[in-house]
């Protein structure tokens, strides 16, 4: 099973559908969540030379990673509005907004499961 860990491990995320061991209850709709993030000057400035002699940004990959981590969490935050306790078939999709703004959403299927 690929899963996503969630902060709370009692809310199943999932990229497949309703794992084995878990039975599909209700299906309640799309839930999903986006997040834009921007390099500081001083990020932007650091990223810039170390792409310029070319090697890893670490920069980059942490403004990366908060934005899909904070996608994530908000497609949890609605999908528990809904009144789910998981959400399936989850995807991550990313933009770039010139070289310094990323941003993710994250969507899946809110679902209500019981474990089997």
């Amino acid at each position: 099973m690929d899963k996503i860990m969630s902060k709370d491990p009692d809310f199943l995320i999932c990229t497949t559908e309703v794992p084995q061991g878990y039975k599909l209850v209700k299906v309640l709709g799309i839930a999903w969540g986006s997040e834009v993030k921007a390099k500081s000057a001083k990020g932007s400035a650091a990223a810039t030379l170390r792409g310029f002699l070319g090697g890893n940004v670490p920069e980059l990959q942490n403004m990366a990673m908060e934005a899909r981590r904070g996608s994530v969490d908000k497609m949890v935050q609605q999908a528990r509005k809904m009144g789910a306790n998981g959400v399936v078939g989850v995807s991550l999709t990313g933009f770039t907004f010139r070289h310094d703004i990323v941003e993710f959403i994250a969507y899946g299927t809110a679902v209500i499961v019981e474990k089997a």
